[in-house]
């Protein structure tokens, strides 16, 4: 087992997925809500969506158990090898996260979380497998 806790079986598994087609990663905005404006993000623009005239803010948000359910739904369909969890901001939504952050990781999905850190880390994400929280801060020093 290598120092990332993946071990050349698990590689070599991959490797096969993604030469047969899979596409290993996925990314899933878990809601549009953020309490920041940081001036240059890119989740509100005209082109975010594909540039087909719907913009994130004609979106509704899923929230509770429908949006851990059609999160983990998609989990299931795509099975991706690594899941990027972005928003807006997912602490938005850290009581579904606390549900959902378990359920990939016993599926052998490693799962990242990318956040502003605009409110503290649930404590019970700590020594949760295959996670990884990463923190973006993508605005100026008053708002974060």
């Amino acid at each position: 087992m290598s120092r990332t806790g993946v071990g050349a079986r698990e590689i070599v598994q991959a490797w096969g997925r993604i030469l047969g087609g899979h596409h290993p990663n996925l990314s899933i905005e878990i809601t549009k809500e953020c309490p920041l404006r940081c001036p240059g993000c890119y989740a509100y623009g005209d082109e975010h969506l594909g540039g087909n005239g719907v913009t994130l803010r004609a979106l509704a948000d899923y929230k509770g158990d429908e949006l851990v359910s059609r999160f983990m739904a998609l989990i299931d369909e795509h099975r991706p090898l690594h899941v990027s969890i972005v928003g807006g901001e997912p602490l938005v939504r850290y009581k579904e996260l606390t549900k959902i952050l378990p359920q990939p990781a016993e599926r052998g999905v490693h799962t990242q979380v990318v956040t502003s850190a605009v409110r503290e880390i649930p404590k019970e994400w700590i020594g949760l497998r295959r996670l990884q929280i990463v923190v973006s801060i993508d605005g100026l020093q008053p708002e974060h």
